[in-house]
């Protein structure tokens, strides 16, 4: 699979009403990283999990 990175708006399937816009990157050597500009939850004490 060759690199790429793509620009788009994304969401969570639980809550597809918040719509936060951000980067994903690919690379077959580093994997795939999701930078976002803004945040899913309204409070930074929210709980959230990694993702591997």
């Amino acid at each position: 699979m060759e690199e790429f990175v793509s620009l788009g708006e994304w969401w969570l399937p639980n809550n597809p009403e918040v719509v936060v816009a951000g980067k994903l990157s690919f690379s077959p050597i580093s994997g795939a990283k999701l930078e976002l500009i803004g945040s899913f939850y309204d409070s930074p004490f929210e709980e959230y999990h990694l993702v591997d």
